[in-house]
């Protein structure tokens, strides 16, 4: 006869190969993206779960300058900067219009940016009708991107009318800077316009 103590432990085996480890049912539910919950109790709600949550809704706002050190990086002069100027239907050859400097006196090496908005009328709309052409660079072309400055460094960007329009237009033109004052980063974004007044 099996003695009563060892029968109440054959009496338990079964049950204890049916209880394996416990599962967290929750963990194995996905996120739901935008309710503001953590769905899964993983201590992540919506954009912060990476594994289910992503795309243009959880994408990171574009930066603006505030609430940045904007001293470091600078565009001297460049909110009194006048590039305005005339031409008529002859004035095709590349005119220079005005000069820029941007001045990076962080510790870091940073990168710049400039560009002006496409006027209405003109033939093709992926063109600009005004060139940047950067010190030291044969060429001139309708944007300046990501420009090198080194720490310390000032740069020379010459302006230039390219023949484009027939007619009076303005252009929206925005130069912006980044880059870090050591681990802190560093933005700057300044706006300014031009108009080109044709003479028949």
């Amino acid at each position: 006869m099996i003695p009563a103590h060892r029968l109440a432990l054959l009496m338990l085996l079964p049950l204890a190969a049916c209880s394996g480890p416990a599962t967290d049912v929750a963990a194995e539910l996905p996120e739901i993206c935008g309710d503001g919950i953590d769905n899964n109790d993983n201590g992540l709600v919506d954009c912060e779960d990476a594994t289910y949550c992503g795309g243009p809704g959880c994408a990171a706002p574009p930066p603006t300058d505030e609430g940045f050190d904007t001293d470091q990086l600078v565009f001297p002069g460049i909110e009194d900067l006048n590039c305005d100027f005339s031409f008529g239907t002859t004035d095709c050859s590349r005119k220079e219009l005005c000069t820029f400097t941007f001045e990076n006196t962080s510790p870091d090496p940073a990168t710049f940016n400039a560009e002006c908005s496409t006027p209405a009328g003109g033939g093709n709309k992926y063109d600009s009708a005004i060139l940047f052409q950067v010190q030291g660079d044969n060429n001139a072309a309708g944007r300046v991107s990501r420009e090198p400055a080194d720490a310390g460094e000032t740069v020379l960007v010459t302006l230039y009318y390219d023949c484009f329009v027939a007619e009076t237009f303005n252009v929206d033109c925005e130069v912006r800077a980044e880059g870090t004052d050591g681990v802190i980063p560093l933005l700057t974004t300044e706006n300014f316009e031009i108009q080109g007044t044709f003479i028949e």
